[in-house]
């Protein structure tokens, strides 16, 4: 079945100001998702946002049956590794499947 995911956040007038979801992840083991594509606008950063839509994800990904979530990142971007780790995360040395994200330089998973 459809096992992909994707929430939207706006900012009470339709305008999206945020978004994240969860998909399989290419030539990765089964069972194993990604977390895709959580972004916001500089408008809705450091609302605390990211935490229900992260909390989102990772029930979504449960649902679809996924048992390891495993996320993309860059090594700059401390804050969303902060959050990550809180949720579980852990580093990885090295990716996992295929992606497709080049410039990402960290790595992260988190058993479901």
């Amino acid at each position: 079945g459809d096992k992909a995911r994707y929430f939207v956040i706006d900012d009470g007038n339709g305008k999206v100001v945020g978004g994240g979801g969860i998909g399989p992840l290419p030539d990765a083991e089964e069972g194993t998702c990604e977390l895709k594509k959580m972004y916001f606008l500089p408008e809705a950063r450091g609302r605390g946002l990211a935490v229900p839509l992260l909390k989102q994800c990772l029930v979504a990904a449960s649902a679809c049956g996924y048992d390891t979530i495993y996320l993309e990142t860059l090594d700059h971007m401390h804050q969303a590794q902060k959050l990550y780790r809180r949720f579980g995360f852990q580093p990885l040395e090295k990716p996992m499947g295929n992606t497709g994200h080049f410039k990402c330089n960290t790595f992260m998973a988190r058993s479901l």
